[in-house]
């Protein structure tokens, strides 16, 4: 994608998104018209994939929708939608699109209740870094680290040693 674009072949990336429906040739299209600064064309690129609901379009359309501006549009796009295949991914994705538009408390209560899988607590722990909430995730960490302590095979968290930072 990259020697693509360096040889002036964006149009050719939008064509075949497009026409092809080509994920790859969407998400460099996507890339360059950012740097560029075109977001409405880059959302028109990456709509039809994120409207299939594929976490990777999510997150892609997500991040687009804010560079853009349009936070409510992004905070509704990445919000999980009932029961998925990928939902612990929906679920970190949405959390972090809430730290992002400084909405720290609700990715926390977000998240809260999926602590005990090993990445929702390794996200947490890394999108809240420097946000000024380290009492509030480390009241949520407590009791996890605890239980981990007592019997790290019961406790439901994998290593709990690889998810906080050094």
């Amino acid at each position: 994608m990259d020697e693509i674009c360096e040889r002036g072949g964006l149009e050719a990336l939008v064509q075949a998104a497009r026409e092809r429906e080509d994920w790859f040739c969407a998400a460099g299209a996507v890339r360059e018209l950012c740097e560029v600064g075109e977001f409405g064309r880059a959302w028109t690129v990456v709509e039809p994939f994120a409207a299939t609901r594929w976490q990777p379009a999510v997150r892609v359309g997500a991040d687009v929708l804010l560079r853009w501006g349009r936070v409510d549009q992004a905070l509704e796009l990445a919000r999980p939608q009932g029961p998925q295949e990928n939902a612990v991914d929906a679920l970190r994705d949405y959390a972090e699109v809430l730290v992002r538009v400084g909405r720290v408390e609700e990715a926390i209560g977000a998240l809260g209740p999926q602590l005990r899988g090993g990445r929702v607590l390794g996200g947490l722990v890394e999108m809240t870094e420097g946000q000024g909430c380290d009492e509030r995730v480390l009241e949520l960490l407590a009791p996890i680290a605890e239980e981990f302590r007592r019997d790290p095979k019961q406790s439901g968290v994998r290593d709990l040693w690889e998810i906080l930072p050094a």
